[in-house]
């Protein structure tokens, strides 16, 4: 993902996103927010993120199976309006949950053609259902 800083400065940043739901046009990936956002190394205010690539079965041979561009347009937040703040019990209150979408026309069109697996359908957990850790 590529941020501009307030000085102007470009900065690079990997990040992970998930896949969740075929879309009327496209897919839905959701991240976190963190991933959505950067400082330079040097601190100071947040750099604005411009722009970025969802690469899909990204290998360590840096081989993919399809890849599409999104821009800050493709980007929701679960809680829109709110700053992006770091505190505590900011994860549980879903403050870093992000949804990425990823539209059929950004598709690389070398990909075009790629044979996209089926999305899982979501299930749901009740809380007396989960196993601890």
């Amino acid at each position: 993902m590529k941020f501009e800083d307030p000085n102007g400065k470009n900065l690079l940043k990997r990040g992970s996103a998930h896949i969740v739901k075929k879309t009327t046009n496209g897919y839905a990936a959701m991240t976190s927010r963190c991933n959505l956002n950067a400082k330079s190394k040097e601190g100071g205010d947040w750099a604005t993120f411009t722009e970025g690539f969802f690469y899909l079965q990204l290998t360590e041979d840096n081989t993919y199976l399809a890849r599409w561009k999104f821009t800050p347009d493709n980007i929701k937040h679960h809680t829109t309006g709110d700053e992006f703040v770091i505190e505590e019990g900011f994860h549980n209150a879903g403050h870093n949950l992000s949804c990425i979408e990823l539209h059929d026309d950004n598709l690389d069109p070398k990909n075009a053609d790629a044979e996209i697996p089926d999305v899982p359908a979501l299930e749901e957990t009740e809380d007396d259902q989960l196993e601890p850790i």
